[in-house]
């Protein structure tokens, strides 16, 4: 009878109380921005937005088009920043991006920072720029990413060729290789994507490709219908394509042996076979086993438990920013509730676990209704940068609609910034259970909105939030 409940005495608090999590410096930004850092050489990288004019408009978004490089080094102290224009302004800090949504990346010479409004720049170690490319953007959104590979430079941005739908003219994007030395064009992908497409570095059949997946988006046709491809990462060739089940864009790209993994707007995973071109589906948030936590200890429950546990919405659909394989788990933040998922493909288990929203002075924040943040999103001058927190992007706590962090692997534990502050490590070993999972927070007052992916150079990590740059020790 006892066995139901599994009290495994696992407590949850700010580890940097008990020495666990230390931050080791703090340092004010001056403006806010979503990109994640890098760091390279002793240096850390990332972008801010460049707020010329700050006039919020009615939906309490202030637009904007330009952005800085900025460059610290890892002892906190300012190096340079450059200015890098941009066209077509966007609503800052919105649930799917600005124009600072990308991170930048960097080698032992130099760093590479892309306004996905209009400027892709090369900048040396000392900020220097290098080269750039212009570009003219499309009106959607453009969740690229920067991928250094040999001595190229891979992203998607807005090609030259458009398709047309019912009169209206969209404009297609494709994956480009800029050498990195020179930034001439090396190569353009033989297939289009459209401007929602994630893409991402990875192994196919023992050669270096980029995933990428083309869908049918209600406000952008590119009348390709629903595809997933496998593009060689030497030459932008189309290596495996296949078509597949209708699925939403903007999750990560996933491949699990031959099955590229998609998500459809009902919140089944489709698994498209790259060899037999066969799809399978299954529920993403049917579950086998749902710990939830009571009080002092987690009590195992079960699938109906878990859909009685919506806090927000609904809990069709993981997040759109998560869906993250490691070995055979597949991890993902569960839309609606604060359960993160791991469906380990190996087992053919599903299994969620309850974690806190956040920590506050101290104590584990579990339900929705004791959240603590500031009221929008304020920069380090107490100026608010965007006041709406609730939309269905963040879903009041930061799991948001694209702009969740890519989590950070360092060994066999994954580190999992949320939207406020707060850090999810997993251990990686072994079944996922709630022992495995421990909480970190950078904020014990809720102000910290935390939205880039974290760095790391072997001995701390790196994080930014829209006040601060923290460097911080996990011990």
């Amino acid at each position: 009878m006892k066995s139901f409940l599994l009290s495994f005495l696992f407590f949850i608090y700010a580890l940097s109380a008990e020495n666990h999590f230390e931050i080791i410096w703090k340092q004010p930004l001056n403006e806010t921005g979503l990109s994640g850092v890098c760091v390279e050489k002793d240096l850390i990288f990332f972008t801010v937005n460049d707020l010329r004019q700050s006039q919020m408009n009615s939906k309490g978004m202030i637009e904007s088009s330009h952005i800085k490089g900025v460059c610290y080094d890892t002892k906190g102290n300012f190096k340079w920043d450059i200015k890098i224009p941009g066209q077509k302004g966007l609503n800052t800090l919105d649930c799917w991006l600005d124009a600072t949504a990308v991170t930048p990346v960097a080698n032992d010479n130099s760093v590479w920072f892309l306004n996905i409004l209009g400027e892709l720049v090369c900048c040396s170690h000392e900020g220097k720029i290098k080269w750039k490319k212009t570009f003219t953007p499309n009106a959607g959104i453009t969740p690229s990413k920067l991928i250094l590979h040999q001595d190229s430079l891979i992203v998607s941005l807005p090609s030259k060729e458009t398709t047309e739908h019912k009169g209206k003219i969209y404009q297609l994007h494709s994956l480009q290789a800029f050498n990195q030395t020179t930034g001439k064009i090396l190569w353009e992908s033989d297939k289009y994507l459209n401007h929602a497409c994630r893409y991402d570095l990875t192994v196919f059949e023992g050669k270096p490709v980029i995933l990428a997946s083309v869908t049918e988006l209600s406000h952008y046709k590119v009348n390709q219908g629903y595809h997933v491809h496998v593009i060689s990462a030497d030459n932008g060739k189309v290596m495996k394509t296949s078509p597949t089940k209708p699925f939403m864009q903007h999750y990560r790209s996933v491949l699990h042996k031959n099955d590229f993994i998609t998500v459809t707007n009902e919140g089944d995973l489709n698994f498209t076979n790259l060899l037999d071109h066969s799809v399978t589906s299954t529920p993403s948030v049917q579950c086998d086993s749902y710990y939830q936590w009571s009080n002092t200890h987690y009590v195992k429950k079960g699938q109906s438990d878990l859909k009685n546990e919506v806090k927000f919405g609904k809990i069709n659909i993981p997040t759109k920013s998560t869906l993250q394989l490691y070995g055979n788990k597949l991890f993902y933040f569960n839309g609606g509730t604060n359960a993160i998922g791991c469906y380990d493909l190996f087992n053919k288990t599903r299994t969620f676990i309850e974690v806190p929203f956040q920590i506050i002075q101290n104590k584990p924040i579990w339900n929705y209704d004791d959240i603590v943040y500031t009221e929008g999103v304020l920069n380090q001058k107490g100026q608010t940068i965007m006041k709406g927190t609730k939309s269905h992007g963040y879903l009041g706590y930061g799991w948001g609609h694209v702009n969740l962090a890519e989590p950070l692997q360092i060994g066999t534990t994954l580190y999992w910034l949320g939207g406020i502050g707060t850090i999810y490590a997993i251990d990686l070993t072994g079944p996922f259970l709630p022992e495995k999972i421990k909480t970190y927070t950078m904020d014990p007052i809720g102000e910290a909105w935390t939205f880039g992916k974290m760095a790391y150079d072997e001995n701390y990590l790196y994080i930014r939030s829209q006040k601060d740059l923290f460097k911080v020790k996990i011990k």
